[in-house]
């Protein structure tokens, strides 16, 4: 980075002709035929000079500038290329990881949006249950699963009266066997109670028996926030 120059001072010198080689800004003109008045140098980079002037700001390539400007800058192209590439190849990084980090976060988006449309539809249509896990697997967890039910219950009021009492919760083994939940209970260890909604029907029957191997079905299962 050449150092910043002290243009406001140079240019309001009472006599410019004391300074040497100082091009003129009182209007530049680029090589595109852009005019800017009344310019002053803000910041000098490798490739380009930023300026105020009449408009406001601007950045204007040293490519783009005439050579005596070129010259009293120091301007080299070839570095000013190497540093061109240099930046174009960290704008396209740059690039890249914005657009993985939104795809990122769509997928993250769409999978909640997939996971609370599942949880909807597992608390209307699953059967709610619970049990103990004994064993973890690659699948979920494995454990003795029981339907939990609500039995209506009536009570008498001070008058004598029935009326309708808390639900009673009661138990009902869902499978004659344990069952495998799938992918739920990643957070819980053997030992731990699950609860939550379970697809009744399993996502994947047993295979035919094989010699000293249990198979055991597989369910998928919401677990209960």
């Amino acid at each position: 980075m050449i150092p910043l120059l002290s243009w406001t001072s140079a240019l309001n010198a009472e006599n410019k002709e004391d300074i040497p080689n100082i091009p003129d800004l009182s209007s530049l003109e680029t090589k595109k035929g852009i005019v800017y008045r009344n310019c002053y140098v803000f910041r000098v980079e490798i490739d380009g000079i930023v300026i105020g002037h009449d408009g406001g700001m601007a950045r204007i390539s040293l490519f783009d500038l005439n050579a005596s400007i070129q010259d009293y800058f120091n301007f080299d192209p070839v570095a000013a290329m190497a540093a061109y590439k240099r930046d174009q190849e960290a704008v396209r990084k740059l690039r890249k990881q914005v657009l993985l980090e939104t795809e990122k976060f769509k997928a993250a988006e769409q999978r909640k949006a997939a996971q609370k449309e599942l949880e909807s539809l597992a608390v209307k249509n699953w059967i709610p249950a619970e049990g103990t896990i004994v064993k973890k697997t690659t699948d979920g967890i494995e454990l003795p699963l029981y339907r939990i039910a609500l039995v209506p219950t009536e009570e008498i009021s001070t008058l004598g009266l029935k009326r309708e009492g808390p639900p009673k919760r009661q138990l009902h083994k869902f499978n004659a066997g344990n069952v495998i939940l799938r992918h739920v209970g990643e957070d819980q260890s053997i030992g731990d109670k699950w609860q939550g909604y379970v697809d009744p029907a399993p996502y994947r029957q047993p295979l035919a028996p094989y010699p000293k191997k249990q198979n055991i079905p597989v369910h998928r299962a919401i677990t209960k926030r």
